[in-house]
């Protein structure tokens, strides 16, 4: 999800709950809503220029017609890190780990004029180990250090997209400023210098997943 580590987040809301998994059988999970606010620029970024753009005009600022928006992310399985503090130890390591339900709200103090975004989303995880049900029940209502990692074979597999979409872009330039993939869903037009964004990206991948 994050590239960042330690992000500082309120865990707000834990509700537990039987879900059905695709054998037909019943299992037992959390979903912890998680909250970020102020939610800056910088992190929105690490999302993904696309959701960046939706909430952030090109100087940064928050868009003006901006209220309220639901945000559609496919981040993958995650190992999720949480600490008290920085110089601590974690006190749980949250895995497999799903997101759903992420949103973007614009929160406005009418007296001094400021607007700042309220970022949440859902961490969906197993309660079937004892320290998954200790950590809902003693972290509720904590604001703590989380860092997300995807999985290896999601981290993999993402690479391997990003060095696809960086081939693509190799052949801007000489007089080529753009070339743009289209699909049933979605379009997305890269430039050069996407290309070496996305090459970039694809090395850090590698690198997380070798370690």
């Amino acid at each position: 999800m994050f590239l960042s580590e330690n992000v500082v987040a309120l865990f707000k809301k834990g509700v537990l709950k039987l879900e059905k998994n695709d054998d037909g059988e019943y299992r037992r999970v959390a979903e912890a809503t998680c909250v970020i606010e102020p939610f800056p620029h910088t992190l929105a970024r690490e999302l993904g220029e696309e959701i960046a753009g939706h909430l952030f005009d090109d100087d940064h600022a928050i868009r003006q017609e901006l209220e309220s928006i639901d945000l559609r992310m496919r981040v993958g399985l995650q190992n999720v890190t949480v600490r008290p503090d920085e110089a601590l130890e974690p006190i749980a390591l949250i895995t497999p780990a799903t997101i759903k339900d992420v949103n973007a709200t614009v929160v406005e103090d009418k007296k001094s004029g400021r607007r700042w975004l309220s970022f949440s989303f859902v961490l969906v995880f197993s309660l079937e180990k004892k320290a998954a049900r200790n950590f809902v029940l003693d972290q509720f209502g904590r604001t703590l250090l989380w860092t997300f990692e995807r999985m290896q074979g999601d981290l993999l597999a993402t690479a391997r997209i990003k060095e696809a979409g960086a081939r693509m872009a190799d052949v801007c330039g000489d007089g080529i400023e753009s070339v743009t993939l289209s699909t049933e869903e979605r379009s997305v037009t890269l430039t050069a210098e996407d290309g070496q964004r996305l090459r970039q990206e694809a090395k850090d991948l590698r690198r997380k997943a070798a370690h």
